[in-house]
């Protein structure tokens, strides 16, 4: 059930979405929509190519979306030491994105979500400042863990 209601509070209304499609297929300037375009491929880019870097992180390419869901399942079972030098071991998406918000003030979404537990899902619809920090935190974070 959370998962539904989850879906359905974070999506648009179907009139909502029926309304937007009017408005693009009737908009004299195309060149706006061509602009934003380019712009989230480039932010795609940007972050598949900061994730791939990331050891024993895949991901695919997306082709129309505005998030990306890399496998980070590599590191589950491994631990973070704590700022009291306790020891977290993160089993799933779920644990590892919290301690990462715990630890690096990064948010992301367990996979579990979206049906894939592997995965995190990271969106690229912000600035590129906030992608590459975001990133470089997770890098730091993974790579952290033992």
């Amino acid at each position: 059930i959370s998962k539904i209601q989850s879906q359905i509070t974070s999506c648009a209304s179907s009139i909502s979405q029926h309304a937007a499609t009017v408005a693009l297929a009737t908009s004299s300037d195309s060149s706006w929509m061509s602009l934003r375009v380019a712009e989230l491929q480039a932010k795609r880019d940007l972050a598949y190519s900061l994730l791939t870097q990331i050891p024993h992180v895949t991901c695919p390419l997306p082709s129309g979306a505005f998030y990306l869901l890399p496998d980070v399942s590599h590191y589950y079972g491994k631990a973070f030491i704590q700022g009291d030098g306790s020891q977290t071991i993160i089993r799933n998406g779920h644990e590892l994105c919290l301690a990462l918000l715990k630890e690096q003030q990064v948010a992301l979404v367990s996979g579990d979500a979206f049906g894939v537990d592997e995965c995190i899902r990271i969106s690229y619809a912000t600035s590129v400042d906030v992608i590459e920090q975001s990133l470089s935190r997770l890098k730091s974070f993974l790579c952290s863990l033992q």
